[in-house]
């Protein structure tokens, strides 16, 4: 019986070092998992705010299509005003006080400023590209 005693001491002295070890390992677990679930929290914040600042550029490229086609729409106005107004003073023989290379150096201005703003577009449109497609780090480290 003595032996017996004995030999579930030593049994249960055993199983209370492993519940001691699994009950390190529960706190570990728990500790990792909050980590994890506070990391993931900060991702869906970060994802939600990406979404909102999307969301919000879908809206203003909306508005600007809408100026550019209302641009558009002034700038054939204007064209056909003066080319109808240029017409009638070339009708009414005033076409002598045109200053026509003025008129050229100035249209050739136009074509170059529009030239650069194009370039300066594409380039803003690529970097942005770029921005969006590249991946975003992750931080894994605490899973080795």
């Amino acid at each position: 019986m003595k032996e017996q005693m004995k030999d579930m001491r030593t049994e249960r002295d055993t199983l209370r070092g492993e519940i001691k070890e699994l009950k390190s390992c529960k706190k570990e677990l728990d500790r990792v998992r909050e980590e994890l679930r506070t990391q993931l929290d900060a991702k869906e914040q970060d994802s939600n705010r990406l979404k909102s600042a999307l969301a919000d550029l879908a809206t203003a490229q909306a508005r600007v299509d809408m100026l550019e086609g209302r641009l558009v729409e002034i700038g054939l106005e204007a064209e056909i005003q003066c080319r109808g107004k240029m017409a009638m003073e070339y009708r009414d023989n005033k076409a002598e006080s045109w200053d026509i290379p003025q008129y050229i150096a100035d249209y050739e201005e136009l074509l170059r400023m529009r030239a650069e703003e194009d370039a300066r577009t594409s380039q803003l449109a690529n970097s942005f590209e770029e921005m969006t497609t590249n991946d975003l780090p992750v931080d894994d480290s605490h899973l080795s």
